[in-house]
């Protein structure tokens, strides 16, 4: 009955996932860049990865991006067929970042908004019926999330930028009533009542950056991301008679956790610039959909990114891009079967600047993405796997995952951002 009431509530509600803004939701040059712009001068993706960076812009920007992917997912368990998953995926989204008027305090502030929608829906959880089903918890859903960003960047005396936002993205909740009415109908079916009422709730989460450029060709920067989830819960209260019961339903989608960035950015030549990142994540709190700490936990983990921009005569750039993202899954030797490995992140992309050109003052980027994910092989441990019949002498092994399992990731993307500036440049005196 819980079974099938959970999913009674997930597919009556619209599908629906998530992004934060900062993985498939930035623009084509941040993407091309593979994300290395914490420490760099802002485009609109600074609301999401560093706030401070917004404040380098110096015209009302509207950013319009969309992008497409291709996911694939193999997986076997030792000894039997490999099992396939394909997904196509896709989204779009728009930021938007003013510069104050009035007086030179006032116009020192910058004030950005951003939203990602993917092309799926707006809310979606997956519930597993089991804890055991092997999933890839860097992919899934992280890949189709729904959120707005609001973020504040300051430009201060001595080439000194600070920043505030907050992401906002949407939860589930849906109180559930079961009740028998014996006059209902004929039948025994016939009598039970489901009663669901879905609300959509708000979570925020904290964004903070800075940025420090002391000369023009050397830059560093800072930013604090707190973690994103989307979860679905509500009471679940059964009666039937005088026997009552109240199950409530808890699940949690762990978009991203707590992160600390840190970049480098540095200007070689007019033409030529660099950037580098180095991102703490706090993995160790990831949650599994039922809320819990998996066993064994997860573990935090650094990351590594750096990015190259050439400029070709003031109104094309070529960008490339390279990222090391090491899994903080653990060998999965009890009872779960995450599938994740290392992972190198290549990147490349293309823009053109209309306004030397046409006197248009609008940027056309694209770039293509892709992971290169290490193989995925792990082999259970049968002291740490709980009887599947706790009452039948001996032990009884039905996990899913066991004696062991290989699983293969594949994930390419491409996308296009539009970037039109309005009005004339402010001058603040730095």
């Amino acid at each position: 009955m819980r079974a099938l009431l959970v999913l009674s509530l997930l597919v009556l509600a619209a599908p629906a996932r998530a992004d934060s803004g900062a993985v498939d939701g930035e623009s084509a040059r941040a993407a091309a860049l593979a994300d290395s712009v914490v420490g760099r001068a802002g485009d609109t993706s600074a609301i999401a990865l560093n706030p401070a960076g917004i404040a380098d812009l110096d015209r009302t920007t509207i950013t319009i991006l969309g992008h497409a992917a291709y996911y694939h997912l193999d997986y076997a368990r030792t000894g039997e067929p490999a099992t396939s998953s394909d997904r196509a995926i896709g989204g779009y989204g728009v930021s938007l970042v003013v510069p104050l008027p009035g007086p030179e305090w006032l116009r020192r502030v910058r004030i950005g908004a951003a939203i990602h929608v993917p092309s799926s829906g707006i809310i979606s959880v997956d519930a597993p019926t089991r804890a055991d089903i092997p999933n890839a918890p860097m992919y899934e859903a992280r890949l189709e999330r729904t959120a707005a960003t609001f973020s504040m960047g300051i430009a201060l005396p001595g080439h000194i930028d600070i920043g505030v936002g907050v992401t906002v993205a949407p939860s589930l909740i849906g109180p559930t009533s079961v009740t028998y009415d014996v006059g209902r109908g004929t039948t025994v079916d016939s009598g039970v009542v489901v009663r669901l009422d879905r609300d959509v709730r708000f979570g925020g989460s904290l964004l903070l950056g800075a940025r420090w450029a002391p000369v023009p060709q050397f830059s560093v920067g800072a930013a604090y991301r707190q973690g994103v989830a989307l979860r679905a819960a509500g009471p679940i209260d059964l009666r039937a008679g005088s026997i009552r019961a109240n199950d409530p339903l808890d699940f949690v989608d762990t978009f991203s956790v707590d992160e600390v960035a840190i970049g480098l950015a540095f200007q070689l030549s007019p033409e030529l610039s660099i950037s580098t990142d180095m991102t703490w994540a706090n993995w160790s709190s990831f949650r599994s959909t039922r809320d819990q700490i998996p066993t064994p936990g997860f573990h935090d983990t650094v990351s590594l990114r750096a990015g190259a921009e050439y400029v070709v005569d003031r109104w094309a750039a070529i960008r490339l891009g390279y990222a090391f993202e090491p899994t903080p899954v653990p060998a999965q030797v009890a009872l779960s079967s995450y599938l994740d490995a290392d992972r190198h992140v290549l990147t490349g992309g293309f823009g053109v600047d209309l306004e030397p050109l046409t006197h248009t003052p609008l940027h056309i980027d694209l770039y293509v993405r892709a992971h290169a994910v290490g193989g995925i092989s792990f082999t259970k441990d049968p002291a740490q796997i709980p009887d599947g019949h706790p009452s039948i002498p001996g032990q009884q092994i039905d996990a899913l995952g066991y004696p062991g399992m290989s699983a293969s990731i594949l994930y390419f993307q491409a996308g296009l951002s539009l970037t039109l500036s309005l009005g004339d440049p402010s001058t603040v005196s730095r």
